[in-house]
């Protein structure tokens, strides 16, 4: 069997994001869970997660990783030393080769992934906010983008005040599968008044 990439449409078994099910709610019990900045010795954990959601080589990806990973752009949640879920921000700026599609200079939110067995339990809705919030005093508005066809990641970011604003973009090592383009989402803080 291949291993799957963002290149290659994911098989029956595989897919590089949970199916939209919004009747679905996995047990609550967040006892214990702890939201905390990233840490280096995350990495480990962090590689795991994105090795097993995007079927790739462990030990290729934290050597890819390895030397750009900045743990405080991560936001992570851990329970008794384990990592269960962990988003990130970063702010970006296109490269020079960028191409005419390619997404707005700022801060965005990237990568928020769930350990299969912890979806549901509001995980994502949790470090979502966290990066969020750690975002408001730094920027006045906050960009996402996500494979059109991500339905739950959709939906989580919309509650949260993204609106949709671009279709059909580019962004440097990014490419949407499965069937899918990729969507540009946008928030905006309300600014305070002095």
């Amino acid at each position: 069997m291949k291993k799957a990439s963002y290149r290659q449409i994911p098989t029956e078994e595989h897919f590089l994001f949970a199916p939209w099910q919004p009747e679905a709610v996995g047990k609550q019990d967040l006892t214990g869970v702890q939201l905390r900045c990233g840490r280096d010795s995350d990495l480990d954990s962090i590689v795991a997660l994105q090795a097993e959601r995007h079927q790739l080589d462990p030990k290729k990806l934290r050597q890819q990783l390895a030397g750009r990973f900045v743990a405080e752009e991560y936001t992570v949640a851990a329970k008794d030393d384990e990592l269960l879920a962990f988003g990130r921000r970063m702010l970006f700026t296109p490269p020079s080769h960028a191409h005419d599609n390619c997404v707005p200079p700022g801060w965005y939110l990237m990568g928020l992934c769930v350990a299969p067995a912890h979806r549901r339990q509001g995980l994502g809705r949790q470090i979502t906010d966290a990066r969020l919030s750690a975002l408001q005093t730094t920027t006045q508005q906050v960009y996402y983008f996500v494979n059109s066809l991500n339905q739950a990641s959709i939906a989580l970011h919309q509650k949260l005040g993204f609106k949709e604003i671009a279709t059909d973009i580019w962004f440097p090592g990014v490419s949407f599968s499965a069937g899918g383009q990729g969507v540009l989402y946008a928030r905006f803080f309300k600014s305070k008044k002095a």
